[in-house]
């Protein structure tokens, strides 16, 4: 891909520092700049990457490389002019350029660099509170992950609603099928108007998702309605999913399938803070690791569910 530095005007962008604020630059520090000649530089990130391209000054200012490789270390704009011997008009330009693709990026987004050029986020997550609800291998993993993505901790936690309450988005995760603490969940994220994410793993399958935003999305009725009901051995089914065992498992789940499910689970936490929206809306990514295939199922909000006419007296079918 080129970008073509022209004498055509440019729009002007949201994210160009204006005269009175004027943040420190740096190189995004998850590319690299390769000088091909005065007037011509690559951004590279990766071989296949749409952050890849290429950036050339066709009026032949011979100015274009040495004024990026300014910003080597966090400089503004005007200083970067002023050690590359540029003109303000000039270097107003090259900086949009450099920005629009992702060649520059701000200093108190340099930890997001990656996330920028190859995750395609349009820039940093804003400050959310984040919290992972559960214990074992999956909950760990999501922890981990997700507070090297959003560059600050990212806690496992034991209280449900303190959570739901005070958060801006709770992952609930377990290594095993938990519909009480699944349903629950739901409940809290009701009362408050909580987003929450759903993450476990039951036997050979990773089920990641959805991304619930209460009023908006399904609800875990939804989900596990439309799971129950595509069960061949329905009764089998029921029986297993709420029978105590007489000999437990024991086993931990694998931390290649824990990290696995977490990866999918942190890349829909991040689409869903930075304002994309999470792919997990309305779907399940269910990851089949025995037959190694996974599979992402739509499901249906369903209409007059119990949860959505609790304060009805009487029962009726989640489908009438």
């Amino acid at each position: 891909m080129t970008d073509t530095i022209t004498t055509e005007p440019l729009q002007e962008s949201a994210d160009i520092p204006s005269e009175n604020d004027a943040p420190r630059l740096v190189i995004n520090p998850a590319v690299a700049i390769i000088r091909c000649s005065d007037n011509e530089v690559f951004v590279r990130h990766g071989s296949r990457s749409s952050s890849t391209h290429r950036i050339e000054d066709t009026k032949n200012r011979r100015q274009l490389a040495n004024y990026t490789e300014a910003f080597t270390s966090p400089v503004t704009a005007e200083e970067a002019a002023a050690i590359s011997g540029l003109d303000p008009q000039t270097a107003a330009e090259f900086t949009r350029h450099l920005l629009d693709g992702k060649a520059l990026i701000t200093e108190a987004a340099s930890d997001y660099g990656y996330l920028v050029a190859g995750m395609g986020v349009d820039k940093a997550p804003p400050p959310a509170a984040v919290v992972v609800i559960g214990e074992g291998r999956v909950a760990a993993a999501i922890a981990r992950q997700l507070s090297d993505l959003l560059a600050h901790d990212v806690p496992v936690v034991d209280g449900l609603t303190e959570s739901f309450e005070s958060s801006d988005l709770v992952i609930v995760a377990s290594d095993s099928l938990n519909p009480g603490l699944f349903y629950d969940a739901d409940e809290a994220a009701m009362e408050t108007g909580t987003p929450w994410q759903l993450v476990y793993v039951d036997g050979g399958e990773a089920m990641v998702g959805p991304t619930f935003v209460p009023g908006i999305t399904v609800s875990y009725y939804d989900l596990d309605t439309m799971d129950e009901a595509g069960r061949t051995m329905r009764m089998d089914y029921q029986f297993m999913k709420t029978a105590a065992p007489s000999i437990p498992a024991t086993a931990e789940v694998p931390l290649a399938v824990a990290d696995l499910a977490a990866s999918y689970a942190s890349f829909a936490v991040l689409q869903h803070l930075t304002g994309k929206g999470s792919f997990l809306e309305n779907h399940v990514l269910r990851i089949d690791v025995e037959r190694l295939h996974i599979i992402r199922d739509r499901v249906i909000r369903l209409a007059r569910t119990p949860r959505d006419i609790a304060s009805r007296d009487d029962l009726r079918h989640p489908f009438l």
